[in-house]
């Protein structure tokens, strides 16, 4: 009896000084195994660290096998609880941190992963609403493109429904604040020359309290103005009207009077750049204008070659992409973009958001299609094929919520 005592002490004191078993990893390595397991639905399967094994084999080698008889059955049993127990606690742990992941940044996705950042076609049942959101520093307003079922709503009542729904935070942008008002959708209609009414089409009025903060600071205007634009130009609305209370026209600071509103094309002639508020967040499309008084489709690929640090944005086409010029042919919706000869590309992000931004730019000068030349190393960039007529883009950043 004296020596199964002491052969259970010293059974206690080899276990006492096993190795401590914990997860080394950093936070880095933890998210990337969620964001894996993620993606291939697929559980983990979870294996006793190799040190605590080896320890374990060595304590039973040292055991005498009358000893090993005598405990086979209760070490077992308590090996299988301790791992069963040890796998239900790690399982957990990395529940949660799965959990924690999805609801931090899931809250849209893509449409296509060829596709990333532009909309090709809008499907059956489906319509386009876009929301012209300023960045996190209000420098550019970014079109977040969203297609939500088909219904009798108006396209502004769409814009109040699914606003509070726009994954501001996880996109990397700052607040949408045209719900913050009054916006009333108007079909305009007008009398003709010869007497008949006349359908010209939809505009907008939009009415903000008096005194209202738009009235006070020197970027609201440009900020507001532009956020207008870049939401009702993508629903083919004409105009925007303001209203302050029961008064035309919204008084801007530094203004002498106030602004009646603004009209709304369709085509602006924008270029595209790049914007992205950190490696956390994702890149999406930035039309902007520039300074430039004279710019066509050429200056505007010129110019994108460029970053802009004081507006936050990236250039679209990589420095060393040489663009020797384009063609338009009189008659002819498409342009046809010529690289230097042998210029070598290949199919991976930097270079399908490169075709993204011409697409998307093509479309902002109302070109109908983009065919390229000086390319012979690879056929197509994302959904590009490089030597064939790709109809222009519908919209830039389309998104799908998540949690409709």
């Amino acid at each position: 009896m004296q020596d199964k005592k002491l052969q259970d002490k010293y059974i206690i004191d080899l276990l006492k000084e096993m190795p401590n078993v914990r997860d080394e990893r950093s936070k880095q390595e933890v998210f990337a195994k969620v964001e894996a397991g993620l993606r291939k639905r697929k559980q983990k399967q979870w294996i006793m660290p190799l040190i605590s094994m080896a320890a374990v084999a060595s304590l039973l080698f040292l055991l005498t096998p009358p000893f090993m008889d005598q405990m086979h059955h209760n070490n077992k049993a308590e090996k299988s609880e301790f791992k069963s127990n040890e796998n239900q606690i790690s399982m957990k742990a990395e529940t949660g941190k799965m959990d924690k992941a999805v609801s931090d940044v899931q809250h849209f996705d893509r449409l296509d992963p060829f596709q990333g950042n532009v909309l090709n076609e809008i499907p059956t049942g489906k319509v386009l609403i876009t929301f012209g959101v300023p960045d996190k520093n209000a420098q550019t307003v970014i079109p977040v493109s969203v297609l939500v079922d088909e219904s009798k709503e108006t396209p502004v009542a769409e814009l109040y429904e699914y606003a509070p729904q726009l994954p501001l935070e996880d996109l990397g942008l700052g607040e949408f604040n045209l719900t913050n008002y009054d916006m009333k959708m108007v079909d305009e209609i007008v009398t003709d020359d010869q007497g008949q009414k006349v359908d010209v089409g939809d505009y907008v009025t939009i009415t903000v309290p008096e005194g209202s903060d738009l009235e006070h600071g020197t970027d609201t205007r440009e900020i507001f103005n532009e956020s207008v634009n870049e939401t009702f130009r993508w629903l083919n609305f004409s105009k925007a009207e303001y209203y302050s209370g029961t008064k035309n026209g919204i008084l801007f600071e530094q203004m002498s009077a106030p602004e009646s509103g603004i009209q709304v094309y369709k085509h602006q002639s924008k270029a595209y750049w790049l914007y992205q508020f950190d490696e956390k967040h994702p890149v999406l499309l930035a039309p902007y204008k520039g300074d430039l008084e004279q710019y066509d489709f050429e200056i505007a690929l010129r110019e994108m070659q460029k970053d802009i640090p004081e507006r936050g944005l990236k250039a679209s086409i990589p420095a060393d992409v040489v663009i020797e010029g384009v063609t338009e042919t009189k008659g002819d919706p498409n342009v046809v973009v010529k690289f230097k000869p042998g210029t070598v590309l290949e199919n991976n992000e930097v270079y399908m958001q490169m075709m993204e931004a011409i697409m998307m730019t093509a479309a902002d000068f109302a070109l109908g299609s983009v065919s390229f030349e000086g390319v012979d190393n690879i056929d197509q960039i994302g959904n590009v094929m490089l030597k064939e007529k790709n109809p222009v883009p519908i919209a830039p950043n389309p998104i799908i919520l998540m949690n409709p």
